[in-house]
């Protein structure tokens, strides 16, 4: 105990902090520990910026309970931030209470019978939790107790296991143990679940090889046919699903038919093949109708379609896509979106990298398809390419056809077109002469002096590559937007949602 006891004396240190970020944060991590006092189990920060050392962390709760917090006498730092891996083999229940984030971007391993609490927004708002690179949450015992803001959740890990759990109770709190292969079993055509109205945490966790076919009409192949109001996906990895319909009228998604609730810190990535229809086959890389909110999410997919969408396929008047992206490659006989097909709801801090390759009559985007009403799109970007054919096709380098309502967006795809097309470098298609908001395309990258395809709307600036990499255009506001000339080759990209280096 005298390694305990050493630790729980006060550790305040005045030296600046290597891994300070621009808010204040605790972070645990392989650096000293600085700025942290440890007494009676509570380990809380003396001054904004903080460090707890991952291996004195590891002695403490090795050895009993023990709460990170990140209020301390005076002093009131913003997040958690756990940056080094940390296993503990003991029983001990290790808390994180934050004032407003959690991003876990280590592994957290209760190799025992330990327990984790997790709370966040306590005192504060916005925050999240979050887990981001080789950022997961693991336990080896299913007894492990773990709770996120108050709430108890039942781990499995399995995914028969996660089944039988939600189909005997959707309203129940579920979570990951460890990472799950789904492999075992094909599933054919319905959803293996129906109905979730509670809520399912991957705590960073991947299910892998979930295959899924449709072979029968109006089938609508996905994880989860529902996600009611009350429901929450989150922090849940899907890798290398595998999703293949083969009969007429059939739509396929990778999380979720329809969302109601919300979906939060989510990643899909797989493979959707709908060639084999003859009539009117579509796919999507996480859900096909959302009328909730989808945030912080991301899908990596190939979709081969007669219409596709990369992230959502119908976002709805009550739906809400914010600081979500997506990559990959779409390839529809009809119609497609780099991010989102149907619009008619909000899109906000969102961005796609696709490649976009459609049909003869298809209205496409970098960004959205059709966003014909107007009904919101800002501060969202597209790069990669659209390609589409002839016969009156509508391509554009962020959407295909648009309303007036998209402000402080731009476009860097490359759009080409066949015979009798509408293309632009930022929008295919307006069916109103509208005017939009501080909008912009790259003259470079898209090939055409020409910002929307029939020429009839105002507000577009064209920018060379050069002008919009030397600073953010005029509108665009730096507490969003901001340029590196290692991220996103030099381009604007959104503060809260980067792609990768």
């Amino acid at each position: 105990m005298r390694a305990r006891a050493a630790l729980f004396t006060v550790l305040s240190l005045s030296a600046a902090l290597s891994d300070s970020k621009a808010v204040a944060d605790v972070m645990i991590s392989n650096n000293a520990t600085q700025n942290m006092a440890c007494s009676s189990g509570i380990c809380a920060p003396t001054a904004a910026n903080a460090v707890l050392n991952v291996t004195d962390l590891k002695i403490l709760v090795d050895s009993g309970d023990v709460t990170v917090t990140t209020t301390g006498a005076g002093v009131q730092a913003n997040e958690i931030v756990i940056a080094a891996p940390l296993g503990w083999a003991s029983a001990a229940t290790l808390s994180l209470d934050a004032f407003t984030s959690i991003a876990i971007e280590k592994l957290l391993y209760a190799k025992g019978r330990g327990g984790l609490t997790l709370t966040t927004n306590d005192g504060g708002a916005g925050g999240v939790l979050s887990f981001a690179g080789k950022g997961r949450a693991r336990f080896a015992k299913l007894s492990s107790r773990v709770v996120i803001n108050h709430t108890f959740y039942k781990l499995v890990n399995n995914f028969r296991s996660l089944i039988k759990a939600v189909r005997g109770n959707p309203a129940g709190f579920y979570g990951l143990a460890d990472t799950i292969d789904a492999s075992a079993k094909l599933y054919g055509g319905a959803p293996p679940m129906k109905m979730l109205a509670g809520t399912v945490e991957g705590l960073g966790n991947t299910i892998s090889r979930f295959t899924i076919r449709c072979a029968h009409s109006n089938c609508h192949p996905a994880l989860f046919y529902q996600v009611a109001a009350s429901g929450a996906v989150s922090n849940l990895r899907l890798a290398e699903e595998n999703v293949v319909v083969s009969h007429n009228r059939s739509v396929a998604a990778g999380l979720a038919y329809t969302n109601y609730g919300v979906l939060s810190g989510d990643s899909i990535e797989g493979t959707f093949d709908a060639s084999r229809c003859e009539v009117e086959c579509a796919a999507s890389g996480m859900v096909v109708n959302n009328d909730g909110s989808i945030i912080h999410s991301s899908s990596d997919v190939t979709i081969t379609a007669a219409e596709g969408a990369g992230l959502v396929f119908e976002n709805n008047s009550a739906g809400t896509i914010e600081m979500s992206h997506a990559n990959g490659t779409i390839a529809a006989s009809g119609g497609a979106g780099g991010l989102v097909y149907l619009n008619y709801g909000k899109i906000d801090e969102s961005y796609a990298d696709t490649v976009v390759g459609t049909g003869s009559t298809g209205t496409s985007g970098g960004l959205v398809g059709n966003d014909d009403e107007g009904y919101g799109i800002t501060d969202s970007y597209a790069v990669g390419s659209v390609a589409g054919g002839g016969n009156e096709a509508r391509i554009g380098g962020l959407v295909g056809s648009a309303g007036p309502n998209t402000k402080t967006s731009y476009s860097a795809s490359a759009v080409s077109g066949g015979a009798n097309s509408w293309v632009g470098g930022f929008l295919g298609f307006a069916p109103y002469s509208d005017s939009f908001s501080d909008c912009y395309w790259d003259t470079t990258a898209s090939g055409t002096e020409q910002g929307d395809g029939n020429g009839e709307v105002s507000g577009l600036t064209g920018l060379t590559t050069q002008q919009l990499t030397a600073a953010l255009p005029a509108g665009f506001d730096p507490a969003i937007w901001t340029e590196a000339s290692n991220i996103n080759n030099g381009l604007p990209y959104l503060i809260n949602n980067p792609p990768p280096k």
